[in-house]
């Protein structure tokens, strides 16, 4: 009995004493090494499309009632200079995913490897989406509309992230709306507005919405503006879902080899009546019947967007 008592208190030593280094390894299985993430990366960017990261740090805010929603606001801070984001998924014990519009904001962010965010390093690496999501996204990748792709001169809309300038104030948010009504007008009538997001005195996003896009097109020439010397950078919205088939009409008509004619000419084809007169003119009155009407054109100004947004 007492062989087997020491026995088996032999095999419990053993356990607890193999029990850091298979702690040790299951870590390295679940958290790679930067060379192999860098190799995975570059092969997954290469064969798998894919809008999402993992992101893997520590707590930003543990004394806090609920450190979720900090970390998630601060995360969400964070990467959207990557690029729009449409979700963001914080785990108290797992590693945080961050989902983007676009795959090139990926791309992008994967670029560096480590980043620092509120004085800590954060680890993030591709995840590899499921068949279903890798169609979807395939099938997605020439409709997608991020504010880096979007066409110079055909949005009215601007988003500008900086700090917050009233921290003092009551109302910090109308404060700094008043003051970025009185700065931004100096390129048109404006009319400003806030993203869903938490307050923060550290960052705050505003959404300025010109007359025009002629407007919005001479403020975003200047990236950085300073404002009460702060530096506030501003970027391009991406258009809503009803302004994506109009920019495409207005890019299509701006593209080499498409103009008046062409329009007028695919009218008169559509018309078998009008083809069978046309053929029975003369070569100098079917040229003129192509000519467009004195006055008109066919294009669209990029500034009669602002009404439709």
């Amino acid at each position: 009995m007492g062989n087997v008592f020491t026995r088996r208190l032999r095999e419990f030593e053993v356990m607890v004493s193999l029990t850091p280094n298979l702690s040790r390894y299951l870590r390295s299985i679940q958290e790679p090494s930067n060379d192999t993430l860098t190799s995975s990366a570059a092969e997954s960017r290469i064969q798998i499309p894919t809008n999402r990261i993992y992101v893997s740090g520590p707590c930003l805010h543990p004394e806090h009632v609920v450190p979720k929603v900090c970390q998630k606001q601060k995360l969400t801070v964070y990467f959207r200079q990557f690029g729009r984001i449409s979700n963001v998924n914080v785990n108290a014990y797992e590693k945080s995913t961050v989902t983007f519009d676009s795959c090139d904001s990926v791309a992008k962010c994967i670029q560096q490897r480590t980043h620092k965010i509120g004085g800590h390093d954060f680890v993030i690496w591709e995840t590899t989406p499921t068949e279903p999501m890798r169609k979807k996204l395939v099938a997605n990748q020439e409709e997608n509309w991020s504010s880096e792709n979007v066409p110079p001169g055909l949005t009215n809309r601007i988003i500008v992230t900086g700090p917050c300038l009233h921290p003092e104030k009551t109302d910090p948010k109308a404060a700094q709306r008043e003051t970025f009504r009185v700065y931004f007008s100096r390129f048109g009538n404006v009319t400003v507005g806030y993203s869903h997001l938490p307050y923060s005195p550290q960052e705050m996003d505003a959404r300025i919405s010109f007359d025009n896009c002629e407007a919005a097109a001479k403020c975003i020439q200047q990236r950085t503006h300073t404002i009460r010397g702060q530096d506030f950078i501003v970027r391009e919205e991406a258009p809503t879902k009803c302004m994506k088939d109009k920019i495409k009409a207005i890019m299509r008509q701006n593209m080499p080899g498409t103009s008046s004619e062409n329009a007028s000419a695919a009218n008169v084809q559509s018309d078998p009546a009008a083809e069978s007169n046309l053929g029975n003119q003369s070569p100098q009155l079917r040229a003129s019947s192509f000519s467009p009407v004195q006055g008109e054109s066919s294009s669209t100004a990029p500034g009669s967007l602002s009404k439709e947004w």
